[in-house]
């Protein structure tokens, strides 16, 4: 009968994660939207003071190509503010997550908003909407932002971004 041991260092062993971790993405070909969006990051990124990643979008055409958002973000802003105005504790609650978006600086007021000014190419309107999940404890509503909705040119913020390359491995592969 015979005992084997062996001992790794906490860090041979990170080490060793980190390897494994790396080789499926170290050495992945990109294609050429996918290596134009990790050059873009490696240029643009800050970290802010908690650590976050701070990086500017990759867009991949003319923002003015983009078009008109303003109306349809109006008239899903109309729908759920009667959504809203028929549960209390909803509005509440998208009131307060709004409030805290626009203090954590995520989203700013437009300057001189007026729906009857016709210059209003200058930004681009994302509608959102609340989910609701009432089995949850904690966080009851979610609010999506619709990066998907068509302008008046037929394309969305969607469209005129790169997707950058899938940094997380398959999990399963058939």
């Amino acid at each position: 009968m015979s005992c084997h041991s062996l001992e790794l260092s906490i860090n041979e062993t990170l080490a060793k994660f980190w390897e494994i971790e790396e080789g499926s993405t170290c050495n992945k070909i990109y294609s050429k939207s996918e290596e134009f969006c990790e050059n873009h990051f490696a240029e643009n990124y800050k970290r802010a003071s908690d650590g976050r990643f701070i990086v500017k979008f990759p867009f991949k055409e003319n923002l003015n190509d983009l078009g008109l958002s303003r109306n349809m973000a109006y008239k899903r802003l109309c729908f759920l503010q009667k959504r809203l105005n028929k549960d209390k504790d909803l509005k509440g609650g998208y009131v307060s997550f709004l409030s805290e978006y626009q203090k954590l600086g995520y989203m700013t007021k437009v300057k001189g908003f007026s729906m009857d000014n016709t210059d209003f190419r200058q930004c681009y309107y994302l509608p959102h909407h609340a989910v609701i999940k009432e089995s949850s404890l904690t966080t009851r509503l979610r609010v999506v932002f619709d990066a998907s909705v068509r302008t008046d040119t037929n394309l969305s913020l969607n469209d005129v971004q790169f997707a950058g390359p899938t940094i997380q491995n398959d999990s399963f592969k058939f």
